[in-house]
């Protein structure tokens, strides 16, 4: 997870406000599932550092630019995530971290074999509801979404 400084527009409605402006407007940031292709995903809101506000001629809404701090977290190539399966099919694994979806193909799963919605190797067994641990070997970005490419490093158990 990395820590960076953002700048994004939220809209209040005027009936919204109160005199403590603050948690009303990091309240709408986390509310907000962002994603960037340059910073990825917010995952908190750290603090606000300032703020400007202009009014909409249009309906009337306060346009408040912000500035703030936040925990984001970006699946690039390499990285390493606890995921945990949600779907299992001859063809792979489709896991999840943190709403990013990640598909490990069969052919980085070497040496297990595919048995009823469940992949297995030995003494080792994958099924919906395990943890994995994987590493991302391909991303992309489409409509404020990654989806990922991974292969298995461990099976670390449900």
């Amino acid at each position: 997870m990395d820590k960076v400084k953002l700048r994004k527009r939220v809209i209040l409605e005027p009936q919204k406000f109160s005199d403590d402006i603050i948690p009303l407007l990091i309240q709408r940031l986390k509310a907000d599932k962002y994603c960037s292709e340059k910073h990825g995903y917010i995952i908190d809101i750290e603090n606000i550092i300032s703020f400007t506000s202009a009014i909409s001629r249009i309906n009337g809404h306060n346009i408040v630019d912000v500035l703030f701090n936040a925990v984001t977290i970006k699946p690039t190539i390499g990285k390493e995530f606890e995921c945990i399966v949600n779907m299992i099919f001859p063809q792979g694994i489709f896991a999840e971290y943190m709403n990013i979806q990640i598909v490990i193909p069969a052919s980085e799963l070497t040496e297990f074999v595919y048995d009823n919605q469940t992949f297995f190797k030995s003494d080792k067994v994958i099924k919906i509801g395990d943890k994995i641990k994987i590493r991302i070997v391909n991303t992309r970005y489409k409509k404020h979404k990654f989806s990922c490419i991974g292969s298995l490093i461990e099976n670390l158990k449900s």
